[in-house]
């Protein structure tokens, strides 16, 4: 009876193993109700849903997380009832600091995740553009800035799989 016990429960565990870690103790495959779980603050109250080219679309929302001296929006995308990407964005960041706090939080976190696997910055006469790339497990981790005019600048930090199931691929 112990045997059989022990089995089950290792059995149970099998799908959390192959589960990618993304942001703030969530991981693919996740059900809505299991995000909620971890973060309570939460809302599946969203104004204008976003769907990505994938066909997931984005059910829960944390209205306001802190980073950096930041407000982020913190959008959660499901495919299949399944959690698939966490977007992380803040769009008003004054274009005056946003190269500041794009290179700090790329320190914070390279502190976490090591060196980038692919960076690109851009600085031209309609303003400038920057991308690093993580890698954390089967985990990518994009960090990117858009700066033009003198508008609000975004920055986007996009935790997903999407590059190592395209790996399997190949």
């Amino acid at each position: 009876m112990r045997k059989f016990l022990l089995t089950l429960l290792f059995i149970a565990q099998i799908p959390q193993a192959f589960a990618q870690i993304l942001w703030s103790g969530t991981l693919t495959g996740m059900s809505v109700d299991q995000v909620l779980k971890i973060h309570p603050d939460a809302t599946e109250k969203i104004d204008k849903p976003g769907r990505l080219d994938n066909g997931a679309v984005e059910k829960l929302q944390v209205k306001r997380v802190e980073i950096e001296g930041l407000d982020f929006t913190v959008s959660f995308y499901f495919k299949d009832d399944k959690l698939t990407q966490v977007t992380t964005a803040s769009k008003d960041v004054p274009t005056d600091s946003a190269v500041y706090k794009y290179r700090a939080l790329s320190v914070a976190l390279k502190s976490k995740y090591g060196e980038e696997i692919a960076k690109k910055f851009d600085a031209g006469k309609l303003g400038t553009t920057a991308s690093s790339t993580w890698s954390s497990g089967r985990s990518t981790i994009n960090l990117s800035l858009f700066a033009f005019g003198a508008g609000p600048a975004s920055i986007y930090i996009i935790y997903n799989s999407t590059l190592a199931s395209t790996a399997d691929k190949l």
